[in-house]
């Protein structure tokens, strides 16, 4: 799968320095809705740190009932202060789920708090409508706010 962007005009000032990094789930529909079960993405990097996304395709133990939550996991040695958000679109492109940016400070692995967790991200429902080819499309949005 490839993916392609085409920017006509010039981006508000507040989007530089974002990067946007796609994580799908395929086969979403069949992944277990067992409250905090959770699949891992394959790590990814962004400013020099490793990542992993946990998706609870049932909701985290602390989510409302018939919420999916996804979890941020900062992988790398190092701390970081990032600004961060998601977004979902369907196949044709329409974004059907927004979540905030927030700002937070992500530990490094294996030390304090490195995950920070969006415990009602959207809806399943809303998902299962969503899905690209039966795949749901997180994109993640960051931007390093410190190191």
């Amino acid at each position: 799968m490839s993916t392609s962007r085409v920017d006509v005009g010039t981006p508000p000032g507040d989007f530089k320095g974002w990067t946007t990094t796609e994580v799908c789930y395929h086969g979403f529909a069949n992944l277990p809705t067992t409250r905090n079960e959770k699949v891992l993405s394959p790590k990814f990097s962004c400013f020099g740190h490793q990542w992993v996304l946990k998706l609870y395709p049932g909701g985290e133990e602390d989510s409302e009932v018939g919420y999916v939550a996804v979890e941020l996991v900062n992988r790398s040695n190092t701390s970081i202060k990032i600004s961060y958000g998601y977004s979902v679109r369907d196949s044709d492109g329409k974004e059907e789920v927004h979540y905030e940016p927030d700002t937070n400070e992500f530990a490094a692995y294996g030390g304090g708090q490195n995950a920070w967790c969006a415990l009602n991200f959207a809806r399943r429902s809303k998902i299962i409508e969503s899905l690209v080819n039966g795949s749901l499309v997180i994109e993640i949005r960051m931007k390093c706010t410190s190191t």
